[in-house]
Formats: structure tokens, C-alpha cells, sequence
């Protein structure tokens, strides 16, 4: 049982620390208070689980619970800058005046921008495409238990005909359509195959997310007409060692639907004229978001 000269002494260390603290000037006063609140150690704690994943070995599974959300993945690194991207920067931020927007995810991964956009906006209308059979799973997972309606989920690879295609299932958020050509790895297995056209319908889509890994120029190529429904649209463009660049042809296809376009650098040469260098295969990589230009 504390007595009473300890308790006495207890009271006025407190009294004493809150003086000191008053006395601070605001802005040391407000970060003080901040370092010393749960919600700022739970900040650090997510921070340093974060970090770790770094660490981890490459393709291999696990879950983890970050800012009261629990994830499966497959593969931590990618898993990491996806999390940085999505939910740290929030590069897919978007501002809809509709209760219930359409949202179509091309290249779904583990589901992190459905899952993203589904607790932003509960009502909207999501439908997430991947096409590696081993993420499919852990996509359904990390999407279950969401407001209603549910995300619909599709197993297959959106491409230029419905035939089917060639798929290198990398295990990571790097696999892609083995196109003519191409090397044919021990991976590569067959999946079925969507197009935009049959994905998009004749419905009006809020956004559409195209993060394909190289398949987005034979999709649009093939799909164009689909765009003429759609009001925003993220295209992932890579450009791949030993092939033309499209690059042109893909901004051209974007302005003649009526999109104004923003351009982001995720992958290039930072000394062009002295080395290229190459990942996964590819020389450069942008991020393309567009928006119709009678909705700016």
C-alpha cells in the first residue's frame, strides 16, 4: 500500500511535469503531447512492422496487420511498396461526387487498391481481375468481409481476345502475358483471357486501373472503343527490352478518347546517354492517369 509522504511525493512530480510542460512554448508543448499518446506508439509500431518486411526473403507468404487491417501476401518487398504507394502517398486518391461508383481493378494482385478504394467509398462497385492463379486466394482474403455489395473477383487476364493466354505467374506482382515471341519460362501456365470490351460493357466506369505488366498496349489496342466509358483511367506503361516503344501510340489512343493525362516516373535511367539499365525486363515504366477532359 503506497504511504502517505510517497504518494505525496508521486503528486507533486506530476504536478511539477505538467507546470514544465505548460511552460513549453505550443508547438514543443503539442509534439510533446503527441510522442507521449498510445495512438502515436501504435503509429511507430506500424511503422516498424513496415520496415521489416524489407527484410524478409523474397516469395514467400505471410500476413500482417497494419493500422487495424490484417493482410495475407505472397511476396513482402512488393507487398511493402505497394502499402507505401497506396496507402502511405495515396496515389490512387480520387474524389467521385456518385454514391455508388464503378471501379474496375485490372492487375488486382492481393486486392490492396480495391481494398483501398472499398473503405473510402462502402457502396462502390468493384471488380478486380488477376490473373496469377497462386494470388487469387489471398485476394479474396484481404477483400472478404467488406461493406456490401461485395468486390467481384475474377480469375483470368485481360487481353485482346478471349482465347486464353500464356501466363508467367512470377509470384509476385510482376507476372504477365507471355506475348509472340517471347521466352516461354518453366512458370508459364495457361489462364483465360478477358477483354476490355467484355469487362468494361455498356456501362459507365468511375475508374479503371490497368496495372498489367506490358499487356496494356494489345488490351487498348484492341479495346479502344471501350473507353468511350470511361471517365478516369491509370495505365501502367512498360516498355520492354528489344521491343518498339508504344509509348506514343498509347497517349495518342488516350487524347483521341478524350483524356488529359498526368505522367509519373515509377522506373527509368537517370543517365540515359551513359547506362540503361533494365528490371524485370524493362527499360522504363510510368504511371499514365487520365481523366476526360469534359469532367476537369
Amino acid at each position: 500500500m503506497q504511504s502517505k509522504s510517497s504518494k505525496s511525493i508521486c503528486e507533486k512530480t506530476i504536478s511539477l511535469a505538467r507546470n514544465v510542460a505548460q511552460s513549453l512554448p505550443r508547438p514543443l508543448r503539442t509534439g510533446l503531447q503527441r510522442i507521449l499518446s498510445p495512438q502515436y506508439r501504435a503509429e511507430r509500431e506500424d511503422a516498424r512492422k513496415l520496415e521489416s518486411l524489407r527484410s524478409l526473403p523474397r516469395f514467400v507468404g505471410g500476413q500482417i496487420r497494419l493500422e487495424g487491417r490484417e493482410w495475407a501476401y505472397a511476396d513482402a518487398r512488393s507487398f511493402y511498396y505497394a502499402y507505401r504507394a497506396i496507402y502511405k502517398k495515396e496515389c490512387f486518391a480520387v474524389r467521385l461526387t456518385k454514391q455508388q461508383p464503378r471501379i474496375l481493378d485490372g492487375g488486382a494482385h492481393v486486392g490492396m487498391a480495391s481494398r483501398y478504394w472499398k473503405e473510402r467509398m462502402p457502396e462502390a462497385e468493384i471488380s478486380a481481375i488477376e490473373a496469377d492463379a497462386n494470388l487469387v486466394p489471398l485476394l479474396r482474403k484481404n477483400l472478404e468481409n467488406l461493406q456490401q455489395p461485395p468486390v467481384e473477383v475474377i480469375h483470368g487476364a485481360l487481353w485482346k481476345d478471349t482465347k486464353g493466354v500464356e501466363f508467367f505467374a512470377q509470384g509476385a506482382d510482376a507476372g504477365f502475358v507471355v506475348q509472340e515471341g517471347e521466352e516461354r519460362h518453366a512458370k508459364t501456365v495457361k489462364v483465360p483471357s478477358v477483354t476490355l470490351e467484355e469487362w468494361v460493357g455498356e456501362c459507365s466506369v468511375d475508374l479503371l486501373k490497368l496495372d498489367i505488366e506490358g499487356a496494356e498496349l494489345e488490351v487498348l489496342r484492341h479495346g479502344i472503343t471501350a473507353l468511350s466509358w470511361v471517365d478516369r483511367i491509370f495505365v501502367e506503361y512498360h516498355s520492354r527490352v528489344g521491343k518498339p516503344q508504344e509509348l506514343a501510340d498509347l497517349l495518342g489512343w488516350l487524347r483521341d478518347a478524350g483524356f488529359r493525362v498526368w505522367i509519373e516516373s515509377e522506373f527509368t535511367a537517370r543517365q540515359p546517354f551513359v547506362r540503361q539499365p533494365v528490371s524485370h525486363g524493362m527499360d522504363l515504366q510510368l504511371n499514365i492517369s487520365g481523366i476526360k477532359e469534359d469532367l476537369l
